[in-house]
């Protein structure tokens, strides 16, 4: 076969150099401008304009508000990182992340992350151009977060207000599952993130315990069916398995199920189901509707420590999580935003959808989130006891998760690095060494019990009083003095070894307010009865 035929060459420059080290002329030299390939004329007219156009990645959605950590150069390969990625993507955590996507994948949304983080900090004003672009306009409007940041005394008021109930040393609210209304009780958890309690047919046996109410009959609601293997909602910690076959509820073929592991060991094994869930008091649903959404939670196969000696049914987690029940309400219209806050005492308390309390003592407070994901993080920059300032192990309280507001544990834990310095601080202004067991106190010697003072980073106060985190050992709140002594219990420790949990008692007599879109946690004395 003939070859095809060769494009005529360009013309060539006849250039010389007549520089050399003998003073001799070098031969003439050919300067030939070689065409460029077709292929590379069309790689650079897509490069130009795709910087010139705004990329699909680049308006994917407001990156958490996190001005220093995400502009640092070594963010990107750290765990925060790697935490917000997963988040991004709609899992639980990182090792879901990776284990869940193919890693031809994961690299590609690594470079799009990557690249999405660089051109966000150019558009924020760190890069080398300040020109106002329509470009840099625009990334600077997607850099914003969802909601403004909230000023001092500036929470909105709740959209709904429904009472809190203390059962069983827990706090509690009551739900309505399926088209029966069956009434079930939920502990109030901010440090988890799924919602799961006793189903009739699923618990085998013994394999769950006894609670203030019947399970909950799946066969007796007309909406309600299992989660179907393929669509499981809790990424990264549902996996399929084969539906129970001692229970007609669970149906056929495959489900999804979970199992939630907590610090206590305590410990709960679920299969996602699907079904219409209200808030409501004891008595029932709430006056003016029905506030309620269709909510995916956990009918539990097994339960394990405490979950099946606890008073209330379940467990509702409040973290920052798509499977919220605040994020169902909010998708669902029932509520105008996804913000929240509770109020709560040793009685009960309130809980305000939408909102803050109404009857707060005074202007609130904020400070802003460690984390815009999973549990509600603080950083304490200061802490007193008394007057008297920790100095030493400080660092304790953001290692591992860091500092977290956890409703659904009873106690506060301190970090273990401050125990020494803590009960030296306890015992000189006490004039008794700190202890964890019953001790008795005269009413003089209980009202000079220090308060346990913690400032985080932007100057919010949080001060626990001694009514807050000292429990008498018979059940009573009175602040009317005594004769003689009383024993109380403090429910202080200072024995966690990753960062620090404010339970419930530090709470206590105070409105705490979470907005995840703001990214920041609000706090202001208030009457918490309902």
């Amino acid at each position: 076969r003939r070859p095809p035929p060769r494009p005529p060459e360009r013309p060539c420059e006849i250039s010389s150099n007549m520089e050399s080290s003998n003073e001799n002329p070098r031969p003439p030299r050919r300067r030939c401008s070689p065409s460029p390939s077709p292929l590379f004329l069309v790689l650079l007219v897509t490069c130009a304009l795709w910087r010139l156009s705004p990329a699909a990645d680049d308006v994917g959605g407001p990156l958490p508000p996190e001005e220093d950590p995400l502009f640092d150069p070594f963010y990107v390969r750290s765990t925060e990182f790697l935490q917000h990625m997963a988040h991004a993507e709609g899992y639980d955590d990182a090792a879901a992340a990776r284990n869940a996507v193919p890693p031809a994948e994961r690299r590609k949304r690594v470079r799009r992350t990557k690249r999405r983080l660089r051109r966000l900090r150019h558009a924020a004003g760190d890069g080398n151009s300040t020109r106002a672009t329509p470009r840099r306009r625009m990334l600077q409007a997607a850099w914003r977060p969802s909601a403004p940041p909230r000023v001092p005394g500036a929470a909105p008021p709740p959209a709904v207000r429904l009472p809190i109930y203390a059962r069983g040393g827990s706090h509690v609210i009551y739900l309505y599952v399926g088209s029966s209304r069956q009434r079930i009780s939920v502990i109030l958890d901010t440090g988890s993130h799924f919602t799961s309690f006793p189903c009739a047919g699923f618990c085998r046996g013994d394999s769950c315990g006894k609670h203030e109410d019947s399970y909950f009959d799946p066969l007796g609601s007309q909406t309600g069916r299992t989660v179907p293997c393929g669509r499981c909602r809790w990424t990264g910690l549902a996996h399929c398995v084969g539906a129970p076959t001692w229970t007609e509820a669970a149906g056929e073929g495959h489900v999804c199920e979970a199992t939630q592991k907590f610090t206590e060991g305590s410990s709960w094994t679920a299969v996602e189901y699907e079904d219409e869930v209200s808030l409501g008091d004891e008595k029932g649903i709430v006056e003016g509707g029905d506030l309620g959404a269709r909510f995916t939670f956990g009918c539990q196969l097994r339960e394990t420590g405490l979950f099946r000696t606890q008073f209330p049914d379940g467990i509702m987690g409040m973290a920052m999580h798509p499977s919220s029940f605040p994020s169902r309400l909010y998708k669902a219209g029932a509520v105008p935003n996804t913000t929240f806050s509770l109020c709560l005492s040793r009685s009960g308390g309130t809980i305000n959808l939408g909102g803050g309390a109404i009857d707060a003592r005074g202007p609130m407070a904020f400070t802003t989130m460690r984390r815009y994901y999973g549990w509600y993080g603080v950083s304490v920059a200061r802490m007193h006891v008394g007057t008297r300032e920790i100095v030493q192990g400080m660092e304790g309280f953001a290692r591992g998760k860091g500092t977290i507001l956890d409703s659904g544990t009873t106690d506060t834990f301190l970090p273990e690095s401050i125990a020494a310095p803590f009960k030296l601080a306890w015992k000189a202004s006490t004039g008794k060494k700190y202890s964890t067991s019953n001790v008795e106190y005269t009413f003089e010697e209980f009202s000079k019990l220090p308060h346990i003072t913690f400032t985080m980073i932007d100057g919010l106060k949080w001060t626990l009083e001694n009514y807050d985190y000292m429990e008498p050992k018979k059940d009573d709140d009175s602040r009317k003095p005594w004769k003689g002594t009383k024993k109380w219990i403090s429910r202080l420790y200072v024995d966690e070894r990753n960062g620090a949990v404010l339970g419930a008692n530090a709470m206590l007599h105070r409105d705490v307010f979470f907005d995840a879109e703001a990214g920041v946690v609000g706090m202001a004395r208030a009457d918490c009865d309902y």
